[in-house]
This record gives C-alpha cells, structure tokens and sequence, in this order.
C-alpha cells in the first residue's frame, strides 16, 4: 500500500487524511503529535471515528521510516518551507510535493528548490477543527490537481483519480493558474 505524508495536522490536513485513510496508509505529521483516534464530522452531522498515524516531525526525522509515494504540505503559506525542510532529509528527491497552500507565496519557490515533481492543489472544501482530535467537514466543493508549469500531467491525473474516488472530487488542470 502506498504511504502519503500530510504534513500540517490542520483542519484541511486532517480532512484530507480521513479522505484518503480507507484507500492508501496516511501519516499525519506535525510540530507535536496528536491523538490517533480522530472524529470526522460529515457535512451531513455524523461523526466518523478513525484511527489515523500522527507524528511530530522530530520524531519521524529520529526513526526514519519507508518513504513515501506523496508528501501532501497543508501547513499555511508562510510555514511550507519550513515545514518541508523539517523532514526534507527523510524524502527522495524525487517524492512529489503536493502543495494545498492558498495563493501563490510558496509554489514558485518550493518548485524552484525541490528536485522531484512538485504539484499545487486548490480546494473548496471547508473545514474546522474542534480540538485535537476532531475536524469538522463543513462544505464540499471541487478540487483542481495540477503543477505550475504542465510538467506532470500523469501524475496530477493519477492523484485526482485518488482523490475523487476517496469521496473528496478532484479534477486534474494543465494551468493551475
């Protein structure tokens, strides 16, 4: 089973990772490690229980694991960087980046710097957190998958077609723009 990192446990974080956890094996990493039984709240008000691997990022970088087939960074735009080069000694340079970041701050620049395929997502999703064990899904919409310059349209096919068939419609974009 392939493995995605989530790094930044926020609320699109967190709603992504109970998204893809019944299809492919999730981590999610932080500064600090959460609790591994997290709530979902559906759109709908039911709540999902499910167990998700959480990890501080110290943690992972001192117990190197099996790298993974993606690294998702959710964290906001001013922290990608950072986030990424906390873990950046764990990854193949050729472990495709998925930024989730709104604007354009970090894209450029991470892709500028990061010598594997590096792709951008944008999502209307909505969601909060309710402590550190619960997000809330408040809104579905679409997601667009695809890279700054249509270098990696294959892979942006692939990650849409998983991403929509883990309920969360993802479309794959030649101009991310």
């Amino acid at each position: 089973m392939t493995t995605h990192w989530i790094l930044g446990p926020g609320a699109i974080g967190r709603l992504l990772a109970h998204s893809l956890a019944p299809f492919v094996e999730v981590a999610v990493i932080g500064r600090r490690e959460l609790p591994t039984r997290q709530v979902l709240t559906t759109p709908e008000g039911e709540a999902r229980d499910q167990y998700l691997t959480s990890l501080a990022a110290k943690q992972l970088v001192a117990n190197a694991p099996k790298p993974p087939a993606f690294v998702h960074i959710t964290t906001k735009a001013m922290a990608a960087e950072a986030a990424l080069s906390s873990i950046a000694s764990l990854l193949p340079p050729s472990t495709p980046l998925v930024l989730w970041q709104n604007g354009f701050y970090a894209q450029p620049r991470i892709t500028q710097t990061w010598l594997g395929p590096v792709l951008c997502a944008t999502t209307t999703q909505g969601a909060y957190l309710t402590g550190d064990d619960g997000v809330v899904h408040a809104g579905r919409g679409p997601t667009f998958i695809g890279d700054l310059d249509n270098q990696h349209p294959g892979l942006a096919e692939f990650l849409a077609a998983l991403l929509s068939e883990a309920g969360f419609p993802a479309t794959a974009v030649g101009d991310i723009r």
